[in-house]
């Protein structure tokens, strides 16, 4: 797929769409409102809306399923089922997106740069390792809820530029908490260890790290998170500020006792739909 003419920027602005996505519901003042709509909490709380996204490239047969009751069109295939798992994926390590390398490979490398490899796993029903990647988008700084539709976005012609993805505020601004260097430098010597088995007490101290590193830039910044409450010191904000995937990846090791395990391959089952 690589070699197809265009595959590029046809693959980034798939990506694009599903990030701009993320901006518009979360600036949606009327999407706010409905939030404490008690028609829809009414017995089951505050609603809330969430969207996750699994992003793998192949083939896929499409085509009418179903009965002469009811007839859905719909894709199947090996790649479709990767992309739903990866959807599934997705609370277990506390992002909105994920890709695998099947697409990720098709990126160009500006934009591959503004991926972070969180893990290397096995779905169910695959035997295939896929290594899982993640554009750290969060969605909830005051900046970012108070901006307006952006207009680079709208203006944004058939001529595109892969330059879009370190000018539009949208993205920057999402991406902030997760950018700098330090983060990324102790994240990634962490996850190496990690993949390796070679020492998991040092890389969950890495990771611990990392994770502390990223609260301090979000603390920096001023980030408020209005539904959590409290200064920007409180014990309850400041956990909204951590890095998941680093804490996904403690947690599997503690539950080893921070020592791989027999044969261990750099990768880990996940046995969840």
């Amino acid at each position: 797929m690589s070699r197809l003419p265009g595959i590029n920027e046809f693959s980034e602005r798939a990506v694009l769409g599903l990030l701009k996505t993320f901006a518009q519901v979360q600036r949606d003042r009327n999407l706010k409102k409905w939030k404490s709509d008690f028609r829809l909490g009414a017995g089951v709380g505050e609603w809330d809306l969430d969207i996750n996204f699994g992003l793998s490239a192949g083939w896929a047969m499409e085509g009418a399923v179903g009965s002469v009751f009811k007839v859905d069109a719909t894709y199947l295939s090996p790649h479709v089922n990767i992309a739903a798992r990866m959807c599934s994926a997705c609370p277990q390590y506390g992002v909105k997106l994920l890709v695998n390398d099947s697409f990720y490979n098709l990126l160009s490398g500006t934009v591959k740069a503004k991926f972070r490899h969180i893990d290397n796993v096995t779905f169910k029903g695959s035997g295939i390792t896929q290594p899982i990647f993640t554009f750290d988008a969060r969605q909830t700084s005051n900046s970012f809820l108070n901006a307006k539709t952006n207009d680079a976005w709208n203006k944004l012609s058939a001529a595109y530029d892969s330059t879009f993805w370190d000018t539009d505020d949208d993205l920057t601004d999402m991406r902030r908490h997760a950018a700098g260097k330090v983060f990324s430098g102790l994240f990634k010597q962490g996850f190496d260890l990690y993949v390796s088995g070679e020492d998991w007490v040092e890389s969950a101290r890495l990771l611990e790290m990392a994770s502390a590193e990223m609260v301090d830039c979000c603390s920096k910044q001023g980030w408020d998170f209005e539904d959590v409450g409290g200064g920007a010191g409180s014990g309850k904000l400041r956990a909204e500020w951590v890095d998941t995937p680093s804490k996904t990846l403690i947690e599997f090791m503690a539950n080893h006792d921070f020592v791989a395990p027999e044969g261990w391959g750099g990768f880990r089952a996940l046995v969840k739909k």
